[in-house]
């Protein structure tokens, strides 16, 4: 998990950790890494299309409240 405190993004330590991050594992033997994005996190997204990663899936969250859902049990 890559996660840059507010007050230092837009510095690239992100893409430098990942990109370091990434190095290691493939010097360990590994060849494949995946990754998950939330779509309207666009500097992530252009930091992972840098690093090569193509989106092979889209996941799709829903909730549901307790209390919204007992206006409509009856």
């Amino acid at each position: 998990m890559t996660g840059t405190s507010a007050a230092y993004r837009g510095r690239g330590l992100a893409k430098l950790v990942k990109s370091a991050s990434l190095r290691w594992a493939a010097e360990a033997g590994y060849r494949h890494a995946f990754t998950m994005n939330n779509l309207h996190n666009a500097p992530m997204l252009a930091v992972n299309e840098w690093l090569g990663y193509h989106e092979t899936a889209r996941q799709t969250v829903m909730t549901w409240s307790v209390d919204a859902g007992a206006d409509q049990a009856h």
